[in-house]
């Protein structure tokens, strides 16, 4: 409930808080990488090293990069960060 009205409001900062908070941190990566790309490699950092103590087998595959062949089909990390920084919260 909390979150729904936190996204409708358009709070990306408090979603993404809540979602840290309740240890939903592949969401929360989810929802940094499409509305607020500037906390992506924090949030990524924070999953893969949960992942570490509890599937150390598969935090390996989770990474802040992307294969070279997938760069060509999505917005370049900057082009994400200048239109983060022009909607603000109005994403």
């Amino acid at each position: 409930m909390a979150f729904m009205a936190y996204y409708l409001a358009g709070d990306v900062d408090c979603c993404l808080s809540l979602l840290v908070a309740s240890n939903r941190l592949p969401e929360a990566a989810v929802m940094a990488r499409a509305y607020q790309p500037s906390s992506l490699s924090d949030l990524l950092s924070q999953w893969k090293a949960g992942l570490k103590e509890s599937h150390p087998i598969s935090s390996h595959v989770i990474d802040d990069q992307y294969p070279s062949q997938e760069l060509e089909a999505l917005l370049t990390r900057e082009s994400q960060l200048k239109g983060q920084a022009v909607f603000g919260k109005d994403f």
